[in-house]
């Protein structure tokens, strides 16, 4: 997983917060009744949750949350917007849950 996020260009990150948002990617898609295991997913999706909701979900701070989120924001895979958070490159998201 980690040589996955250094080609994704977000290496350093905890690996349980990119986990957990990679499992918040696949848990969502399955409730949408989507097949993620082919890949049938939109491209993007809002999750509404804060910062603070999901810090407290993964088990870390909200300041450690913020500065992952900035990190993978500028790397493009997701923007976080007043109390939800749009995950970007869907399919990229569920393959690095895959291959860890």
């Amino acid at each position: 997983l980690s040589e996955s996020l250094l080609l994704a260009g977000v290496g350093g990150l905890p690996v349980r917060m990119v986990v957990g948002l990679a499992q918040l990617v696949e848990a969502t898609a399955t409730h949408s009744g989507l097949n993620t295991a082919a890949y049938e997913v939109p491209s993007s999706f809002h999750i509404a949750l804060s910062q603070g909701m999901l810090a407290r979900s993964m088990g870390v701070s909200r300041t450690i949350l913020s500065d992952c989120v900035q990190k993978l924001a500028s790397a493009g895979w997701l923007k976080m917007h007043y109390r939800s958070i749009e995950i970007l490159h869907t399919d990229a998201w569920l393959k690095l849950l895959q291959s860890q």
